[in-house]
């Protein structure tokens, strides 16, 4: 068996080794205290050609800017906050309670939807504008049936940036002098 490396007090970007942990799957393992404080087993090869690089923080933090701005699934009409202030949560409430708790497509009860997803039913803006808070363009809907929504809509939105981008390019011909 080959003598393993010893990588005790060594560190790869958040994670600091802090003792050997284990052999498991014939892969050595390494006790690691990440630099936010938390602490997790790696696999040594893995600390050492970086596909481990903390304890799972750098990832929350990349996600949480992909989802700022034009990335955020709330990002509609330049409402990119992505955080409801009190007023729309009370009308999403206004809905679901209109709705009877109930998904408009599939049928599903917010019971239900909180026990399979941990969440509340959505309140879906039909016409894609977060801030068009009028009964008529809201309607209940579980998380299932309203990915195709989010999906279609996230894929307007770039078909429209695109097109933008595209007619905003004079072609030369065009270009005044």
């Amino acid at each position: 068996m080959p003598k393993r490396l010893e990588l005790t007090g060594q560190k790869f970007e958040r994670l600091r080794v802090v003792r050997f942990w284990a052999i498991s799957h014939s892969h050595t393992t390494w006790l690691c205290r990440c630099d936010c404080g938390n602490t997790r087993v790696a696999v040594g090869q893995h600390l050492k050609n970086g596909e481990t690089k903390s304890c799972g923080c750098l990832t929350n933090e990349a996600r949480a800017i992909a989802c700022t701005g034009k990335n955020n699934a709330h990002y509609k009409m330049g409402d990119c906050c992505g955080n409801s202030t009190k007023e729309q949560r009370e009308f999403h409430e206004s809905i679901r309670k209109r709705d009877n708790y109930i998904c408009q497509d599939c049928g599903k009860t917010q019971e239900q939807e909180l026990e399979d997803r941990r969440s509340k039913l959505i309140c879906h803006h039909i016409n894609g504008n977060h801030t068009d808070n009028r009964d008529e363009n809201a309607v209940t809907l579980c998380r299932d049936c309203h990915q195709p929504y989010t999906e279609k809509q996230k894929q307007e939105r770039e078909e429209q940036e695109w097109l933008d981008a595209a007619y905003s390019v004079q072609h030369p011909e065009q270009q005044q002098v």
